[in-house]
């Protein structure tokens, strides 16, 4: 038996735009895994560079946590993660609120850049 899946449509800018709620649910159910893999990837790397010297924590909020005890950057870290990967996109119908999808991309935009940067990083200390 073939689901049929109901269109959402929403205007932007004048434009009338759809799609359908299998993608949202895909999206949804996958959103607190890459959040986890992100956050998690970022917290080793960054703990690592900064115990082997390689780089310093740009964030002067997160700074002296990070010296003095990583473990608690990493359990504040899972507390994010909580709330923005697990509550977040529980809120309501997930499929009609376009704003936790705007929020939930910016998220997963911030920490692939930051990724990115700390691949950049080992892959200097890697091949020099």
């Amino acid at each position: 038996m073939v689901k049929h899946y109901t269109p959402i449509t929403f205007d932007f800018l004048g434009k009338t735009f759809s799609m359908k709620v299998k993608l949202f649910t895909c999206y949804w159910t996958l959103f607190p895994v890459i959040v986890l893999v992100l956050n998690a990837w970022d917290w080793l790397a960054t703990v690592e560079g900064i115990q082997r010297g390689y780089i310093s924590e740009a964030n002067p909020l997160v700074a002296p946590i990070l010296d003095s005890r990583p473990w608690l950057l990493l359990i504040f870290k899972l507390l994010l993660y909580f709330i923005l990967g697990i509550l977040v996109p529980k809120l309501g119908p997930k499929q009609y609120h376009w704003g936790y999808l705007t929020i939930s991309l910016l998220v997963i935009g911030a920490y692939m850049a930051v990724g990115t940067y700390h691949a950049y990083w080992i892959s200097l200390v890697l091949y020099r």
